[in-house]
């Protein structure tokens, strides 16, 4: 039986959007192991959900950025933004959020946890200019310490 809701189809576009993001020989433990069975279940998934399945799946850093960059710009595209990707609209720097993902800061308790020095490098990295708007930037990071399980 073929349509929305059907098991079948939604492990099928599960499997095709693994697929299309290099992600496929993945898609076997993400449905056996992780219980992720839908792309649904992928919309889901908030920034601990990203590291603790980047962990069992034992991506390395860069495979970890990778498919969290992937997953955050696939929520982006069907209308459920991050709490990331709403700070930097606030924030008026909705420019830098596909920067920040690509930079591996995948969550708004990322930006938190860095410490001055590198507070001013993601400023240079994401070419955020001096005076009003970068110290506006820097004084809109909140200033809560990252949580043990969000670390990678």
């Amino acid at each position: 039986e073929k349509g929305p809701g059907n098991p079948a189809d939604e492990c099928d576009a599960l499997y095709e959007w693994c697929c299309s993001n290099g992600f496929d020989h993945y898609h076997d433990k993400l449905v056996q192991e992780l219980g992720i069975t839908s792309l649904e279940d992928i919309l889901e998934l908030n920034g601990n959900d990203l590291g603790d399945i980047c962990h069992d799946l034992q991506f390395n850093n860069e495979t970890t950025k990778q498919f969290c960059s992937i997953v955050l710009k696939y929520k982006h595209n069907v209308g459920v933004d991050s709490e990331l990707k709403v700070w930097c609209n606030k924030n008026n720097v909705s420019e830098a959020y596909d920067k920040l993902l690509d930079l591996g800061h995948f969550t708004l308790s990322h930006l938190s946890a860095l410490n001055s020095e590198q507070r001013q490098s993601l400023c240079r990295e994401l070419k955020v200019g001096y005076g009003k708007k970068r110290a506006r930037f820097l004084a809109n990071i909140p200033s809560r310490k990252m949580r043990p399980e969000e670390r990678q």
